[in-house]
């Protein structure tokens, strides 16, 4: 550019060399203008990039979190109500034998599932 400049200088007179300066000042303003949204548009980029880094470790801290339930399930429902509590998610962590007060036999049963984040919102709203 500035090779260009120097050139001009040579064989224009003075005044004209400053009207060319100009112009091309005008295209250095151009020049710098475009970096400058160039610079805004990496700038944007990357703060998205943050956000959804963050993001992505905010849902993943959810999903180390567990929920846990107790149900009481007489002899004859075991089968069934185990069957679908499994279909809703819950793992079963401990069952044990126990009597009613009735006499009757059932289980008492621990299950535990991933709470999402949909479970959390939901169980926040109860």
């Amino acid at each position: 550019m500035t090779e260009k400049l120097i050139l001009l200088k040579i064989h224009f007179s003075y005044q004209e060399y400053y009207k060319i300066l100009f112009m091309f000042k005008g295209d250095i303003m151009s020049d710098i203008n475009s970096s400058t949204k160039f610079q805004n548009n990496i700038l944007i980029i990357l703060l998205l990039i943050l956000v959804i880094i963050f993001s992505i470790s905010l849902l993943e801290s959810y999903n180390n979190r567990y929920e846990y339930s107790i149900a009481s399930i007489e002899d004859f429902l075991f089968d069934f109500t185990i069957d679908k509590i499994g279909n809703e998610g819950w793992e079963l962590v401990f069952a044990r034998r126990a009597i009613n007060e009735n006499s009757k036999g059932i289980y008492e049963c621990i299950f535990k599932r991933k709470l999402t984040l949909l479970n959390y919102i939901v169980s926040k709203k109860k």
